[in-house]
């Protein structure tokens, strides 16, 4: 074995362990509340395994994607005591994995070196770690993201390589339907920089489309509304979309708006969400270009409610606060950076699947832990751009990049302050 593919094995296995060690070891000794919509997969799950349908209290659902609710309804089956152990020590093994992907990927373009930083990046960063204990979409989906950003590197010119990328972004939309948004850059990379055949680009598209039809077709017979993968769409467009909305989720509008919507058919509550929408963008673009600065200003700033800080204002919430801002500021500083560079062709996909999550937000609203899907892609260009900046040339000029990235974050916070005062009552609470 050739002492370069030695070398590669030993790394990989060793960001594997720590990264896995690591995880393990959070889930063992801390176990979060759960989210709302940490019930409603559990409630998903007991019902596939128990009634053989996807419905919740009786009722059929198609507000929850279902690939996610399947993960655990596999577990749930053959061990339903102890569901919450055995799904979080599999996310920990996927996010693991994870970490060894994203490894290879920036190894596969920048070498070893590079690469074994980002992975080391990647095994410590806090959000993948502590989102293994959580029953949430966020670590299945990672995996699945950011092995298709490997398939598309590295095997993008054979045609079993558009066939698995298609059917591995099928089946992350039908986990988090944002994956759809990646599409359109996905054919655009392809096709540009990569020189793909059209009738890969076909293939990855078709075989997306083909893996996500079966379950439309379920949601339009459950429903009798045309709903690709979930309705949860037009309500979410609303939350993000309002007079009384922050730039992140309205839980007092959401209550109200589905209270008022309760008596229509899903297709009636979807033209109202949208209407409503309509009718505040079109009376209040002001009001709208704030919410948009907001969310955006939310996206590239550590700003935000993690681990229910805001609820439970203990040590342990708040020090977990404070690193993930700090380590996301290593990861904003470090991508600034890369922009830099003079290699736009082996960077450019990256760039254009941290659009695919920021166009979300800016479609719906902030939360961080939409923004974490987005780390495949932040974590291999922070690297590369803090690698770029320890060469020794031009260092004059790159320290100067540093300053004004680290000055536009103070600036885009403050901004962030003066645009939505909650931060300020929230952040005084936890001190007084």
């Amino acid at each position: 074995m050739p002492e370069y593919r030695k070398k590669l094995i030993l790394w990989i296995i060793v960001i594997f362990l720590a990264a896995l060690l690591l995880r393990l070891s959070v889930i063992l000794v801390w176990t979060p509340a759960p989210y709302p919509d940490w019930l409603d997969y559990v409630k998903l799950a007991e019902s596939i395994v128990k009634n053989g349908s996807f419905s919740i209290d009786g009722v059929s659902n198609i507000y929850r994607a279902p690939i996610y609710p399947a993960f655990l309804a596999a577990i749930y089956y053959f061990s339903p005591d102890h569901l919450y152990r055995i799904a979080t020590i599999i996310q920990s093994l996927l996010s693991a994995t994870t970490c060894v992907l994203i490894f290879l990927l920036v190894n596969n373009r920048w070498g070893i070196r590079i690469g074994l930083f980002a992975g080391i990046v990647a095994a410590i960063a806090p959000d993948l770690i502590l989102y293994c204990a959580y029953l949430l979409t966020e670590t299945l989906y990672i995996f699945l993201m950011t092995l298709l950003l490997y398939l598309l590197i590295k095997y993008t010119d054979k045609s079993w390589g558009a066939v698995f990328s298609g059917i591995l972004l099928g089946t992350s939309a039908l986990i988090r339907p944002l994956a759809l948004i990646f599409l359109p850059f996905i054919i655009y990379w392809a096709r540009k920089t990569q020189n793909a055949k059209i009738h890969r680009i076909i293939l990855i598209s078709l075989l997306t489309l083909f893996v996500i039809i079966p379950w439309s077709i379920r949601n339009y017979y459950v429903s009798d509304s045309i709903q690709l993968v979930s309705s949860a769409g037009p309500v979410n467009l609303w939350l993000g979309n309002n007079e009384d909305g922050t730039g992140k989720f309205n839980y007092e509008g959401e209550k109200d708006k589905i209270a008022y919507s309760d008596t229509m058919t899903e297709s009636e509550k979807n033209s109202q969400y949208c209407f409503e929408v309509y009718k505040f963008i079109s009376q209040k673009p002001l009001s709208e270009l704030r919410l948009l600065a907001l969310k955006f200003v939310f996206f590239i700033t550590p700003s935000g409610e993690r681990y229910f800080l805001t609820t439970n204002n203990s040590l342990q919430n708040i020090f977990i606060y404070i690193l993930s801002g700090i380590f996301f500021e290593f990861l904003f500083i470090g991508t600034a950076i890369s922009l830099f560079m003079a290699d736009k062709k082996n960077t450019a996909i990256f760039k254009m699947y941290i659009y695919t999550t920021l166009i979300f937000v800016l479609i719906f609203f902030f939360l961080e832990r939409f923004r974490i899907t987005a780390y495949p892609a932040f974590i291999p260009l922070s690297t590369i751009g803090w690698v770029y900046l320890i060469n020794k040339e031009n260092r004059r000029k790159k320290l100067i990049i540093v300053l004004l990235a680290i000055l536009s974050q103070i600036i885009l916070s403050i901004i962030a302050l003066v645009l939505s005062p909650e931060i300020i009552r929230k952040a005084l609470a936890i001190f007084m």
